[in-house]
């Protein structure tokens, strides 16, 4: 934004830019874990999480019996990283 479209967009909202932000007096303020939560059924990666501890069991079992670990070609036929 170019200074004269802030100079500009400040005055149209000069009555309202400098107020401080609204405080429900009816609904308490929702804590950002309880925010976050609104939003997980729409997570992009669901199973992500449950991939990776499973590909982190197979590291560790592989560790555990001195056996070089290596990756299993992904089930989308690329290479797993």
């Amino acid at each position: 934004m170019q200074e004269s479209e802030r100079a500009q967009t400040r005055r149209i909202y000069a009555d309202i830019i400098d107020l401080p932000p609204h405080v429900s007096s009816k609904h308490p303020r929702m804590s950002l874990y309880d925010r976050a939560a609104i939003f997980a059924p729409f997570a992009a990666l669901t199973g992500f999480e449950d991939m990776i501890e499973e590909e982190s069991e197979r590291i560790n079992s592989a560790q555990a019996y001195g056996e070089t670990y290596e990756a299993e070609p992904s089930e989308h036929g690329e290479d797993a990283q």
